[in-house]
């Protein structure tokens, strides 16, 4: 075997840092190879990127331009209307389900972001806290949405420096969060020693084996080696709440897509959105790029997935800690 095989053949057997069974490499994208684990599907670029390189990207105007714009907000404006609908399913359709432990309500969100969600539980009387690496994020809750928010890195602060009073929490919500981080299961675990007994962890994350994956491939812009570090299914995310001490995991798919998020408009991804678009269309999952967001919205924008059936790009857990 020449040593350029023998190479290939170390690279396809790469374990899996979730299960630890082998990963096959998939494709290349900006020169970084994606691998996925056969078996719970959990996916990650190896070598991770430059850990510098990924949070250069974490910046004031990254927050402006990109993150605001996405919840179609700006500075100084922003439509809490569209907020509250936003974030209604994860009180609704998820914390419902769960029995939380008696006394004061108290929430943390990890990567708070403008703190959006943390006042919708604001608003339902619960005491907030929200933490964000990026300073700007934290200033634009505290001034514009009158939300406690700290800045500090979750992964690397040790609890005590962040909330020095030892507070536990009944809620710690990750949305959009987790796949950033270079070692989740640690972010994970951290979370678990920050809630009470019984509380509750909700996570979102990307889907890998959303519609959206199958159809447009590697130029799905969620696929990006400098922005998100891992890739969950709903196997492997259930997996990893669990190797973090959580019990009573649930998991569920959203059935939206976004087929306006890719990275290059090649001919596949012309031909992949014309076939996520018939798929949504025949099983009902929302499309965002034929509908506005409104409207996306009030057509059940975070409708469950129901079992068999293609899946959409959002992928929901909550795991209870049971024990101290």
């Amino acid at each position: 075997m020449t040593a350029a095989k023998d190479q290939a053949e170390k690279i396809e057997r790469k374990d899996c840092p979730v299960c630890g069974n082998a990963m096959r490499s998939r494709f290349r994208k900006f020169g970084h190879a994606f691998f996925q684990c056969r078996d719970c599907r959990f996916g990650c670029f190896q070598p991770i990127p430059n850990s510098e390189d990924i949070l250069r990207r974490y910046t004031n105007a990254y927050f402006r331009n990109e993150y605001l714009q996405s919840y179609g907000a700006s500075w100084d404006q922003f439509n809490m209307d569209v907020i509250r609908r936003r974030f209604a399913y994860i009180a609704e359709r998820f914390l419902s389900r769960c029995v939380l432990p008696e006394g004061e309500k108290t929430v943390l969100d990890v990567g708070c972001g403008g703190g959006f969600l943390l006042k919708c539980f604001q608003e339902q009387g619960w005491r907030t806290h929200g933490v964000d690496i990026i300073a700007s994020s934290v200033q634009y809750s505290r001034e514009r949405l009158g939300v406690p928010a700290v800045q500090a890195d979750f992964e690397k602060a040790d609890p005590e420096t962040i909330f020095p009073s030892g507070e536990k929490f009944t809620v710690v919500t990750l949305t959009d969060a987790l796949e950033h981080f270079f070692n989740p299961r640690k972010v994970l675990e951290k979370t678990y020693r920050m809630l009470k007994p019984g509380g509750v962890v909700f996570v979102s994350v990307p889907n890998i084996e959303s519609i959206c994956m199958r159809y447009l491939g590697k130029q799905w812009a969620i696929v990006s080696p400098l922005e998100h570090i891992s890739y969950f299914s709903p196997s492997s995310l259930k997996l990893m709440l669990a190797q973090a001490g959580f019990s009573h995991i649930q998991t569920q798919v959203l059935q939206y897509v976004n087929v306006a998020n890719v990275h290059r408009r090649t001919l596949r991804v012309r031909l992949g959105r014309y076939l996520v678009f018939l798929v949504s269309r025949t099983y009902g999952i929302a499309f965002e790029g034929r509908e506005a967001y409104d409207d996306i919205l009030s057509q059940g924008y975070f409708k469950s997935a129901e079992e068999p059936g293609p899946r959409g790009d959002v992928l929901v857990a909550i795991g209870q800690k049971t024990h101290e």
